[in-house]
This record gives C-alpha cells, sequence and structure tokens, in this order.
C-alpha cells in the first residue's frame, strides 16, 4: 500500500512539474491577445505574430506544441496552407509569416481558425497562469511593434499579498508606459518596440517568475511581397492530315522556331497521341530549380496561374478547330516538363493555325537566383 502511494505521489510530482516546465517555456515566448474571445482580424494578426514567433524547425514540432498542457496546434500549419507534398515546410513558413501582416486571404484563414480552438486556447493558457505563483509574459497585438507586459501574482496565503519588483529591464530598444513596482494580482502596461530588432526585457522580483526572468520577442518578420507571375509564351503550329507535315512547319519544328501539335478529329484520339509540347530546359530551371527530367506533372500544374492562347497566323482557318472557353480544359500536364493541347478538330483534314499558348505561371524564388 505504502509502495503504491509513493508510485502515485511520484507519478504526481512528475506531471507537475512538466506541467510547470511546459507553462514556463509558454510564457517566456509570449502570446497573443486574446482577451475580448473574439476572433477577428486583429486578434488574428496577433496570433499570426506568436504563431511565427515560435520558429518551429518541422510541421510535427508546431502539431506537438504546447500538447501537454491542452493546446490545439495539431494540423495548424496545413489549415494555414502548408503542403508537404509541394514544399518543405521551412520554405512554406518562410512565405507565411512574410506575407500574413499584409495578406488579408491569409488573415481571413487564420481567423477561421481562430474561431473554433480560441476557447481551447484561453483555457490552456488559464490553466498555467491560475496556478499558485508568480507569473510573467508577453501579449502580441496586432501591431508587431506594439506588445504588452502582462505579470499575475496568486497568492498562496495570507503572508505573501504581494510581489515586488526589483528590476524591470525594457533594454535600449524598448519603451512601457509604466514600470511596476509591485504585483498583487494582475498588473499590465503597453510597450512598444522603438526598430524591429528582438527584445529582452528583464523581470527580477522576490518570487521567481513562471516564464523566467528573462521575457524574449525576436526581431520582427520582413515582409516580402510576392513577385508577380510570370508569362511564358510558347509559339505554336496546331495542325491536321498532311499540313503536319507541310516542308515549312516541319523545318520551324526542327530548328525550334515553333512546337507543333496535331489535332485528330476527336479529343480523345488527340490525347492518344501523347504529350507533344514541353517548356525549354532552361525555363524549366528558371521556374522550378530543376531540370525537365525532373519536373513532375504536380510540379507543374501546381505553378501554373491561367492559360490564355492567341491565333497569330492563317486565323481564316481556326474555324476548324475548336478553340472555344473554358481554355484551361485543352491542357492535359505530364511529367518532364511536357503536356498536351487537346480539342476536337471540326473540319476537313489538312488544315493549320499559328498561335501563341501564353501559360501565366506563380513564380518561384529560383527567378531571384
Amino acid at each position: 500500500m505504502h509502495k503504491l502511494i509513493c508510485v502515485v505521489i511520484i507519478g504526481l510530482l512528475t506531471f507537475t512539474t512538466a506541467f510547470s516546465q511546459e507553462c514556463s517555456k509558454l510564457l517566456s515566448q509570449g502570446i497573443y491577445d486574446f482577451e475580448s474571445g473574439a476572433a477577428d482580424l486583429k486578434t488574428a494578426k496577433s496570433y499570426s505574430s506568436w504563431f511565427c514567433d515560435q520558429k518551429f524547425s518541422t510541421s510535427s514540432k508546431a502539431n506537438s506544441f504546447g500538447a501537454s498542457i491542452g493546446f490545439p496546434f495539431k494540423d495548424a500549419p496545413i489549415k494555414f496552407g502548408f503542403n508537404s507534398n509541394s514544399q518543405s515546410y521551412k520554405q512554406w513558413q518562410s512565405s507565411f509569416c512574410s506575407n500574413v501582416q499584409q495578406n488579408e486571404s491569409l488573415q481571413s484563414t487564420v481567423r477561421s481558425h481562430l474561431q473554433t480552438v480560441n476557447s481551447e486556447i484561453v483555457r490552456a493558457f488559464d490553466s498555467c497562469v491560475n496556478a499558485k505563483g508568480f507569473h510573467v509574459w508577453l501579449e502580441r497585438t496586432d501591431d508587431p511593434k506594439v506588445f504588452k507586459f502582462v505579470g499575475r501574482f496568486n497568492s498562496p496565503g495570507r503572508d505573501f499579498p504581494e510581489v515586488k519588483i526589483d528590476t524591470f529591464d525594457t533594454g535600449d530598444n524598448v519603451d512601457c508606459t509604466e514600470e511596476p513596482t509591485t504585483i498583487s494580482n494582475v498588473w499590465r502596461t503597453r510597450c512598444t518596440r522603438k526598430n524591429d530588432e528582438g527584445v529582452t526585457l528583464v523581470v527580477n522580483a522576490n518570487w521567481f517568475p513562471t516564464g523566467g526572468e528573462n521575457l524574449t520577442l525576436p526581431p520582427i518578420a520582413k515582409y516580402t511581397p510576392p513577385p508577380p507571375p510570370a508569362n511564358v509564351a510558347i509559339d505554336t503550329i496546331i495542325c491536321s492530315g498532311r499540313n503536319c507535315d507541310l516542308p515549312h512547319i516541319r523545318d520551324g519544328k526542327q530548328t525550334g522556331q515553333w512546337q507543333v501539335a496535331r489535332w485528330e478529329s476527336t479529343r480523345d484520339k488527340t490525347k492518344n497521341l501523347g504529350p507533344q509540347l514541353s517548356l525549354s530546359d532552361e525555363m524549366s530551371k528558371r521556374l522550378f530549380c530543376k531540370s525537365k527530367s525532373e519536373l513532375t506533372a504536380t510540379d507543374f500544374a501546381s505553378n501554373i496561374q491561367s492559360v490564355d492562347f492567341a491565333v497569330t497566323d492563317n486565323s481564316e482557318q481556326a474555324r476548324f478547330f475548336d478553340l472555344n472557353d473554358p481554355k484551361t480544359s485543352y491542357f492535359d500536364w505530364s511529367s518532364n516538363g511536357s503536356f498536351s493541347f487537346i480539342n476536337n478538330y471540326e473540319g476537313q483534314a489538312n488544315h493549320h493555325i499559328r498561335l501563341l499558348i501564353i501559360l501565366t505561371l506563380k513564380r518561384t524564388d529560383c527567378l531571384n537566383k
């Protein structure tokens, strides 16, 4: 019986220690402004700053953050747009965190997520700061340069009505509205960074604070505006029958003047010919940081923002080719940078037209290298 009691006590102490350590880690890195309980855009921006300041190295690290105290972080990166099939977590995190403060679409996504988890976060946070003792943390606002210092003292008894603050050092790049001398319940002050550098706020008291004596915020992430999309124009001949073998069409294909796509009488017959067009290897490396041989259909298709085409020669024969909208239905993306341009040929055999296929692609970092 005594052995069982000892095991239970040790288990409780282990849990309490782990819980306390998790709370201290959480408080030391601050929290977002959830006082109002409303998941509005201001709260979403504050939450985004908090999420990004954690600088998780992997999505699994983000999923497990705060799990022991009930923080609902699991799958948050996925809900914010992370796709492990098309990008690394580090790439996604860099893009998300440098754009979310200016991108209203991303803010709306975060806001929708908060509407489902905000109450759970509040409960988890309260479970930390309701414990007896002295707790300190920094609360972010919707402005990354503005935050609040918060101190909370939950007295363990009448003999300890308040905690005395010996040191409140904000550093050279922060100004706070007030400085505390004693804290008996909850005390807040508004603080402002003078620049985008990181924050280290030192608090010494006659009671060691949960959250630690050094409260930190990392430097403010630099906003990187997304580059404009890249337009790729591919000079193309669409032909049928014997016209595909006309000498000038064949010669132009061999010299790289244009690419050639043969259309048959039905879409399926044309599709059965396989991919007839492709990006150049140079374009593939510039847009995807990969050679054509490394490209998958997913790489290619996921980077297409829109497509268009314009007839540039033999326009009088365009009526023989079904070129009606929607234009995206004409393309079938393949591996190795290849793709099919497919639809019905509706006339008698032996016609051809020349056109520009214009692919608008989402730019990648390769363009900036």
